[in-house]
């Protein structure tokens, strides 16, 4: 069992991510049906984080921030749709392996650029003294147990992916927090995710 469930109390329904995660990747795989139609995983998180970008614009401020902005479904559809993608190559392990060693790499970057909570640069609130010092502890958090043991080559490599993305997602979404609590630059200025390409076009009806 993983540490702080009872966070998940704390900030609504974000914590029943599953069914519209699976259900908004089924929708972006029937968009986009080979693997050179999507995005690669770093440029997937770089599209999630300018959109994350655009809707911080319309935040209150540290001392109300939104919390309806922190989710962990774009990381989760980026990393499900990066374990779909390497389902269609040749080398499906050694892809789903890459892909995991690509989100452990990132995460790494993003818990190095986060604030402790004793240093955090925000107004004293209820957010930045308890809410953001729990995320914080779970986003570093381990699981606790060999979750992908037991399994064949290629579904632990596939279970292995999976967790990890989960991993990420967290410590991405206790660093939205902390840009909530306008106490860290943006992703591209803390050097950890290239800046998201321009938004496509709106089709005309």
């Amino acid at each position: 069992m993983r540490p702080g469930k009872h966070i998940w109390r704390r900030i609504g329904a974000q914590g029943q991510l599953l069914a519209p995660v699976y259900c908004a990747l089924i929708i972006f795989l029937a968009n986009a049906a080979t693997a050179q139609d999507r995005p690669d995983f770093a440029t997937c998180i770089a599209i999630a984080m300018g959109r994350f970008e655009r809707a911080l614009e319309r935040n209150p401020g540290p001392e109300a921030p939104n919390i309806a902005l922190l989710s962990q479904r774009d990381v989760l559809i980026c990393g499900g749709a990066g374990i779909q993608t390497c389902d269609l190559q040749d080398d499906r392990i050694g892809c789903q392996n890459q892909l995991s060693a690509e989100q452990v790499a990132l995460r790494a970057e993003v818990l190095a650029s986060l604030p402790r909570p004793g240093a955090l640069e925000a107004p004293e609130t209820g957010w930045s003294q308890s809410l953001y010092p729990q995320m914080w502890e779970i986003a570093h958090g381990r699981s606790a147990g060999p979750d992908c043991a037991g399994q064949g080559a290629l579904m632990e490599a596939w279970c292995r992916a999976v967790e990890i993305n989960r991993d990420l997602a967290m410590a991405i979404m206790t660093w939205q927090m902390a840009r909530l609590l306008q106490a860290v630059p943006s992703a591209p200025e803390a050097g950890w995710i290239a800046p998201a390409p321009p938004p496509m076009p709106v089709p005309r009806p």
